[in-house]
């Protein structure tokens, strides 16, 4: 008895396993590139976020402005420091609109960042300065940043402000 090999079957085995090695490897990098995305936009937030900080850091009478219930009036005067605040606000806006329109569009945002930072954008919507802002200039906005923030207002009432406890509840701001 002789022995006979099909050198056909064993081409079609080698094409699939190679083809099945190909699938696994463009799979891998594309997890890797979804990660190396991930990570810019990260990177792109947390230095879009301390532009702003350090704006307000350097000019404490903008902070007041944007910050202090008492002071919000004063934000849309003409002196020098009413007009930087708004340009930080501009900044702010804008920041908080990238990473809108990084987790609306592109998917670049995951669930745990963008709860994170639509969590800050919720409480910073809390200052009167930031409020007042937004309703004189929201209309500059991208849309999708627009429907956030009008999303957000409405689950917000301004005359109950809260913060998070250590234990992660929510608790009356004294």
């Amino acid at each position: 008895m002789t022995l006979t090999i099909d050198w056909t079957a064993i081409a079609a085995v080698a094409a699939a396993v190679s083809t099945a090695i190909a699938v696994i490897a463009l799979l891998l990098q594309s997890v890797q590139l979804r990660r190396s995305i991930q990570s810019s936009v990260y990177q792109q937030m947390v230095s879009m976020f301390d532009d702003f900080s350090k704006l307000v850091v350097e000019h404490p009478r903008s902070h007041a402005l944007i910050f202090a219930p008492s002071q919000h009036a004063s934000l849309f005067g003409e002196d020098s420091d009413s007009v930087r605040a708004r340009w930080s606000l501009g900044i702010h806006f804008n920041w908080f609109e990238s990473i809108v329109i990084q987790r609306k569009r592109f998917g670049a945002v995951p669930n745990y960042m963008w709860n994170h930072w639509v969590g800050i954008l919720r409480l910073e919507l809390e200052a009167p300065g930031l409020r007042e802002y937004w309703r004189r200039y929201g209309e500059y906005f991208h849309t999708d940043l627009r429907d956030c923030i009008d999303t957000l207002l409405q689950d917000t009432d301004p005359n109950v402000l809260t913060k998070r406890s250590t234990r992660g509840e929510e608790s009356p701001r004294t």
